[in-house]
């Protein structure tokens, strides 16, 4: 078992990402669905830094 599967988040694979043609689609509902869940990731670090705590979701938009 890997890092990931015990800590419960699967693999991103090639199968899991959207086709140009379907991201085209749907690229700006799928952005604003990820900035919302990302808002609940971030822990700041004083006034000039912050953390995400990323997960399948969030690599996959940053994969896309």
């Amino acid at each position: 078992m890997n890092g990931a599967e015990l800590q419960g988040m699967s693999k991103l694979t090639h199968e899991k990402l959207y086709s140009l043609e379907e991201y085209s689609k749907i690229r700006n509902d799928f952005r604003s669905k990820v900035m919302e869940h990302k808002k609940s990731r971030r822990v700041a670090i004083g006034e000039h830094a912050a953390l995400y705590f990323e997960d399948a979701l969030t690599m996959q938009y940053q994969v896309q």
